[in-house]
């Protein structure tokens, strides 16, 4: 598979992460013929791990759930779905992305809890090439393929 066709896959497992995590669904029963078409196209080799700032609230929760979801519904290999104690938690997210590095996903899903940081550790996990999808809060580091967020200004 070639860099292109990879980041547009790693783009649509980032989104539908995302967009499940909102009740948006990529996959309604009306869409199956599609997503048994995304499975075919050779997504199952695909390993992806999601880190959210938090393992310990409800919208983390759905998040992670939604992960989950998504994994499923493209065929990809979720590798993990995990989250620090808390937001203040940095130290805890750091560790994670590092674990995550040593497990050479494909993808890593992540939602920073500081946009200063997790810089060392995101870049570090792009120059493993590992594909990174930055979701809900960004980094102040270009060391990622995708940002995906809400416009949340009134």
């Amino acid at each position: 598979m070639d860099r292109r066709e990879l980041l547009k896959q790693a783009t649509v497992v980032g989104a539908g992460t995302a967009l499940a995590g909102t009740g948006v669904s990529l996959f309604s029963p009306e869409r199956g013929a599609q997503a048994a078409a995304l499975r075919a196209m050779g997504l199952g080799s695909l390993k992806v791990i999601t880190i959210v700032k938090t393992v310990n609230s409800d919208y983390w929760a759905i998040v992670l759930a939604a992960a989950k979801k998504a994994v499923a519904d493209f065929g990809v290999q979720g590798l993990g779905y995990k989250g620090a104690d808390s937001e203040a938690n940095i130290a805890g997210q750091v560790a994670l992305i590092e674990n995550a590095i040593v497990q050479k996903p494909d993808i890593l899903v992540l939602a920073p809890t500081s946009k200063v940081a997790l810089n060392a550790s995101i870049t570090k996990a792009y120059k493993a090439g590992i594909k990174v999808i930055l979701v809900d809060s960004a980094a102040s580091t270009a060391n990622y393929q995708a940002f995906l967020s809400t416009d949340n200004h009134a």
